[in-house]
């Protein structure tokens, strides 16, 4: 923008609030003469008053990868062990902890003779009988160490 495109928008703006000052007035004045409030109507839109359509880029959501503290979490009071389900050598294998901590460090740890393949939550009756309550993880969700 050049300087004397800068001085014409500003004398513009000047005479546009000197005409909104006299509209205000006037209104004063008329108020004055009635002694009391006269229900003037509204306005004309003015150009300033538009507000922009603003149009909406569709954003890709990133999926959100989890911590991993927060998909071991401490067990609930109905629930009283770990299910684990692991691959060791080839064979599928399952068993119940209770310790939170290790679980953690077990979960990153994936070698071609052993890894995690599931975390559920369970209620125990006996070793055998035992009900599943949650899923915390599956092989194949990720999660951030």
């Amino acid at each position: 923008m050049t300087i004397e495109q800068e001085r014409k928008i500003h004398r513009l703006l000047l005479q546009r609030e000197r005409e909104f000052t006299a509209v205000w007035r006037a209104e004063c004045e008329i108020n004055k003469i009635l002694g009391a409030e006269f229900p003037f109507a509204e306005p004309p839109l003015l150009p300033s008053s538009y507000k922009p359509i603003k149009k909406k880029s569709a954003k890709l959501k990133k999926p959100k990868i989890p911590k991993l503290n927060s998909l071991i979490r401490n067990l609930a009071d109905e629930e009283n062990a770990y299910k684990v389900t692991y691959t060791a050598e080839g064979k599928e294998y399952y068993s119940f902890q209770t310790d939170t901590a290790l679980l953690r460090k077990l979960l990153p740890l994936k070698t071609e003779s052993f890894y995690l393949t599931s975390i559920s939550t369970v209620k125990l009756k006996t070793l055998e009988d035992f009900e599943i309550l949650e899923t915390l993880w599956e092989e194949g969700v990720k999660f951030i160490e």
